[in-house]
């Protein structure tokens, strides 16, 4: 816990995805005043839930990493105040992969898929070993705070370790987590998602993002923070000695000397068009490159169509490769006794709005999805295609990036503007929800410091 300090200006932060909710969470649990300002009508970003019909989606969550007792991602959450918040739990398995050569159902404990995988490919059991190996390595270099220094792609690493195709194919598809193949996503990424979700195991959370934003904004509220939706910030006064105020839409100015701005960057550069003496970083920040984006077919059906199935499976065929996660597997809170919510999503490029991808992408889905479940396309309540363009219009995030940066390590917290701190997933030190959370503990950490 921080030390308190004398009474201050409150403390602005930008945006009510999980990077600016963890930071105004670890501010105000330690005394600070802390105003939150969300353009659109609900927090959360990406994280947030939305109902159909009587079904309940949630636009993103699928899984939390290493999030259990005494698992990495654990103290985070007892530090934000939201540990006993949250129903957090996992199915014996994290996926199903049905793939080209193989059907397997990948155990959560590290012990036992390495046990699995070496048993059905005999010839790759040193390989896996050292996949393994690697894997923890990365993971606890980052963790300790130690830059990674894994080069070269996920396939490049997997291509030197193992033999067999499909066994690349199945330890490779955590890639996709971050809208990636295994021949772009960064090595180090695909390490750290491995041992995190493989090795660690990913866990569900009863109520999905919404679980999780409302924790964040009730401890905010408790703490005597403000969060405002509705709020669109229209500028950011910059002085000689740094920051002074946000300016809101309506016209109101908010006084302050520290800023956290959990917002992608572009968008940030457009904010600070006044600001003196930052142009070359202003010009940086507008021009960075955008991650991809998603395709998220949400789907209602009438009956029951989960016997049998996995709460999420992973697809590979002719037209690459796409996920279904079926939410109401063991938990029917999504859409009532007798009804099934399920999601199929594959990767898009950001900025990719157009009508007639639209139709391809979710037919396609649509393919994937009732091929998995049975008589499911007889049974169709209600369909929402999500696309590029949904994820822009409701987050801000331009092109509908999911990842923030597209490409080249993350920005620095820290910003030559003084008392302007970066969180969010443009700075967020790996991918995924508790890595944006982690990103908001930092900029928390440096708005203290100052």
């Amino acid at each position: 816990m921080f030390a308190q300090r004398p009474s201050r200006p409150p403390i602005v932060v930008i945006g009510a995805g999980l990077g600016g909710l963890a930071a105004a969470a670890l501010l105000t649990r330690a005394g600070d005043r802390v105003i939150v300002l969300e353009r659109h009508t609900e927090p959360g970003g990406f994280a947030v839930t939305f109902e159909r019909a009587g079904f309940t989606f949630d636009a993103s969550l699928h899984h939390l990493d290493a999030v259990g007792p005494g698992q990495a991602n654990r103290p985070l959450l007892d530090a934000l105040g939201i540990s006993d918040a949250l129903d957090l739990y996992r199915d014996p398995f994290l996926r199903r992969d049905l793939v080209p050569g193989a059907d397997l159902l990948l155990p959560q404990n590290g012990d036992a898929l390495y046990d699995l995988l070496a048993t059905r490919f005999p010839g790759d059991a040193a390989g896996l070993r050292e996949l393994f190996r690697a894997a923890a390595e990365a993971h606890a270099a980052v963790y300790a705070g130690a830059p990674l220094r894994v080069v070269g792609t996920a396939a490049d690493r997997l291509n030197e370790w193992l033999r067999s195709p499909v066994l690349i194919e199945v330890v490779g598809g955590i890639t996709g987590y971050v809208g990636r193949s295994p021949r772009t996503c960064p090595a180090g990424t695909f390490l750290m998602l491995f041992h995190a979700y493989h090795v660690l195991g990913g866990w569900r959370l009863r109520g999905g993002s919404r679980a999780l934003t409302t924790a964040l904004v009730d401890r905010i509220e408790a703490g005597g923070g403000e969060v405002r939706v509705a709020a669109a910030v229209t500028g950011i006064r910059v002085g000689g000695r740094g920051v002074e105020g946000v300016e809101v839409d309506g016209g109101e100015v908010i006084a302050t000397s520290d800023v956290i701005a959990g917002l992608p960057l572009p968008r940030l550069a457009e904010l600070l068009a006044t600001a003196e003496g930052v142009d070359a970083w202003r010009t940086r920040i507008a021009g960075l490159p955008l991650s991809g984006s998603f395709y998220r077919l949400f789907v209602g059906l009438d009956g029951d169509h989960t016997a049998g199935q996995a709460y999420e499976t992973r697809v590979v065929d002719a037209n690459g490769q796409c996920s279904v996660t079926i939410p109401s597997v063991g938990d029917d809170a999504w859409a009532g006794p007798g009804r099934t919510v399920a999601c199929a999503v594959a990767a898009a490029p950001s900025g990719d709005d157009d009508g007639d991808f639209r139709q391809a992408a979710k037919a396609r889905l649509m393919g994937v999805l009732t091929g998995l479940l049975p008589g499911a396309e007889r049974c169709v309540a209600v369909s929402t295609l999500a696309h590029p363009g949904t994820w822009a219009y409701y987050t801000g995030s331009p092109g509908g990036a999911a990842m923030g940066m597209g490409a080249g390590a993350p920005m620095p917290a820290r910003t030559p503007i003084p008392g302007l701190t970066l969180a969010g997933a443009w700075v967020a030190p790996g991918p995924g929800q508790t890595a944006v959370m982690h990103s908001g503990a930092r900029a928390a950490r440096l708005v203290r410091a100052r």
